[in-house]
């Protein structure tokens, strides 16, 4: 017994000298377990090895009743900070688009649950801004958030002299999912030692999460309810059962972006009744009536156009500033099926959805979508096409030997159909 005590006794100053965070795995979860994995600041086999993620929250009320179930927010916060358990606070920044936010909050909301912390959600200060400017589309984004968030959620709705604003807004340190911060070598120095005397301290703590989370595990179905009922409540419009929906985002330099045998091999072998155009606003407002002239996108487009006969997802008619925004993902992921791009956008729009086929990038430019029978994953550089996952290997299988060719058709197009609609992402 003596020898079990002193060897635990040994076991604890060794992981405080050597500041290792493994031993916190079990407080922290799976989602941040994973983190720390994929930045190996602990073992990156932990990546595969960590406890399973959490998924149990299924809405915004249950991360309510994780520190009281009977009051009020504000006031409930407030007990939740002067009770007796390890409190810990966690605070999701908000920055750039709509897409990049639901990423963010989502992966903040199942590390609460995780931790059963207080969730906020804020904007990025200008101070943590690259440059001290807002990224752009935050404020876009953060709108969007506002009229799908509870109250109860938003940081700007505390009080001033909250003790829940105090504590945060006294903490320093950040956990980062940004480039720019992991090019620092003063973050990266300094990280293991922040993070340890975070998790380590028994007094309440807030616990700020920036960045982009993008490369962890989410719990679909919950990411479903947290986000899909104020979306589909007030947005109703929808396409027909059989009609393909398909977004683009127009910028080849930034974003990867399909050819147009990619389109046109799945739209010839993929029933349907109409095709409709989800685009970006960078997308062309107009076409060339020379062929020859023809980019990387109008060529995608002539062909959308001329041969599929699509049309322009009908724009948002009323007066709301973020209403086309909510509009055009309510009608995308709403589709029964959808052929989508490589867009944080756009795997939203695939996620929050019930569709029956949903057509994307064969990995790495999509990520596999373990036991979600819906996805079809295509690749353009070898010319496979239509892919499964399958549950045996456990990765994407393609037919064996079977090519994908397509009828030349001539494209006939009326320049003036594409009409310009302000949109933002």
């Amino acid at each position: 017994m003596q020898v079990a005590i002193v060897y635990s006794t040994l076991l604890f100053l060794f992981s405080v000298l050597s500041q290792d965070l493994v031993p916190f795995v079990p407080e922290i979860g799976g989602t941040f377990c994973k983190y720390l994995a994929y930045r190996y600041i602990i073992p990156k086999k932990y990546f595969n090895d960590c406890p399973p993620i959490t998924c149990n929250w299924d809405d915004w009320s249950h991360a309510l009743g994780a520190f009281n179930k009977d009051l009020n927010a504000s006031k409930s916060a407030e007990r939740y900070l002067n009770s007796t358990k390890k409190e810990r606070i966690i605070l999701s920044y908000a920055h750039n688009g709509f897409g990049n936010q639901l990423w963010e909050h989502s992966i903040a909301f199942m590390i609460a649950e995780s931790m059963k912390a207080k969730l906020l959600i804020a904007v990025i200060p200008d101070s943590l801004s690259p440059g001290g400017y807002i990224p752009p589309n935050t404020w876009t984004g953060m709108g969007v958030m506002e009229k799908l968030l509870p109250k109860q959620f938003l940081y700007e709705n505390l009080p001033t002299d909250s003790s829940i604003r105090a504590q945060c807004e006294k903490e320093d340190f950040y956990i980062s999912d940004r480039p720019v911060d992991w090019r620092s070598k003063n973050y990266t120095s300094h990280f293991r030692s922040n993070l340890f005397n975070l998790l380590s301290d028994p007094k309440p703590r807030c616990l700020k999460l920036l960045g982009y989370f993008q490369n962890l595990p989410l719990c679909a179905e919950d990411a479903r309810s947290l986000w899909t009922p104020g979306m589909f409540t007030n947005y109703t419009q929808r396409p027909g059962p059989n009609d393909i929906s398909i977004y683009l985002r127009c910028m080849p330099r930034h974003y990867y972006f399909n050819d147009k045998h990619f389109y046109d091999v799945i739209l010839s072998h993929t029933p349907h009744d109409k095709v409709w155009l989800f685009q970006a606003p960078e997308c062309p407002s107009k076409i060339d009536p020379n062929p020859a002239k023809d980019g990387l996108v109008t060529s995608v487009l002539r062909l959308l156009y001329g041969k599929y006969n699509a049309s322009r997802w009908p724009a948002y008619r009323g007066s709301e500033e973020t209403g086309p925004l909510l509009h055009d993902l309510a009608g995308l992921a709403q589709s029964n099926k959808m052929i989508l791009p490589v867009s944080s956008w756009a795997h939203w729009a695939g996620l929050l959805s019930n569709a029956s086929e949903i057509h994307v990038n064969a990995p790495p430019h999509h990520a596999i979508m373990e036991d979600m029978p819906q996805y079809i994953y295509h690749s353009e550089k070898t010319n496979k096409y239509f892919g499964r996952f399958d549950n045996k290997t456990r990765d994407v299988e393609f037919e064996a030997n079977k090519q994908y060719d397509v009828k030349n058709t001539t494209n006939t197009i009326n320049t003036t159909v594409i009409s310009p609609v302000k949109r933002s992402r």
